[in-house]
């Protein structure tokens, strides 16, 4: 993982490309992220408050994986509802 951040490469997940989040894009995913760091702020960092957050926050949460994922909204909303049906976690 430490190769993977300090060449700032993307790396492969389940056959999902995860790239860093770069300071290029800030414009783009500050919106969201805020807002999701405000949800997380406090919290215990575990799986329990994923599927809270997604259900406060979805859009926000679609939102900042599509910049760091090789995958559009659409491909994200489809794969969040397959994983309601089985475990949520491993969109994460």
């Amino acid at each position: 993982m430490t190769f993977f951040l300090a060449t700032n490469r993307s790396i492969k997940i389940n056959g999902i490309e995860v790239r860093q989040i770069q300071m290029k894009d800030f414009d783009i995913w500050v919106m969201h992220a805020e807002v999701l760091n405000n949800f997380i702020k406090d919290q215990n960092h575990s799986d329990e408050i994923l599927t809270g957050l997604f259900k406060a926050h979805g859009v926000q949460v679609i939102s900042t994986m599509s910049c760091i994922t090789d995958l559009d909204n659409e491909s994200l909303v489809e794969l969040a509802a397959e994983g309601s049906a089985s475990d949520q976690s491993d969109l994460f």
